[in-house]
């Protein structure tokens, strides 16, 4: 039986997959700022990963760590500010979350991952969909088909 050298950790506590969510993040929160300095924060990005207990999108060096943030997928745009954006019309639909709350764990200048905050039973039921049929995508199309001669 092997072991883990103890210096490896691992830090997912859940399946994490590739996938591409067009997303929103309509609200922003840095702790010790006045809202007025971060509540015009808002941008289009798009998911590169995504697991039960967080998500890693693109960003343009906008987060800091600590910041807690609204996203939203366009099924739920409600400000009228979302809603009169030209991005919302380049948005895919596919996928149909209510409105995810996280705190920015980690970024770089031009990612970021989010821990999600308080997930709701649906969400949580949504992208364990997304995740286990990603999951199943992927082992289907690793499996090299047999060449029949």
């Amino acid at each position: 039986m092997a072991f883990l050298p103890e210096k490896v950790v691992n830090r997912r506590e859940f399946m994490r997959v590739r996938v591409n969510i067009d997303l929103c993040i309509t609200s922003v929160i840095r702790p010790g700022v006045p809202e007025t300095e971060t509540g015009n924060i808002c941008f289009r990005t798009k998911s590169l990963d995504i697991s039960a207990g967080g998500i890693c999108f693109g960003q343009k060096n906008i987060l800091q760590v600590g910041d807690m943030v609204e996203l939203r997928t366009k099924s739920c745009l409600t400000k009228q500010a979302c809603l009169n954006c030209e991005d919302v019309y380049f948005m895919s639909g596919k996928y149909e979350l209510q409105p995810l709350e996280g705190v920015v764990m980690w970024v770089t200048d031009s990612i970021a991952g989010v821990k999600f905050h308080k997930l709701s039973l649906r969400n949580e039921n949504v992208i364990s969909k997304i995740v286990w049929d990603s999951h199943l995508e992927e082992v289907r199309n690793s499996r090299q088909k047999p060449i029949i001669f």
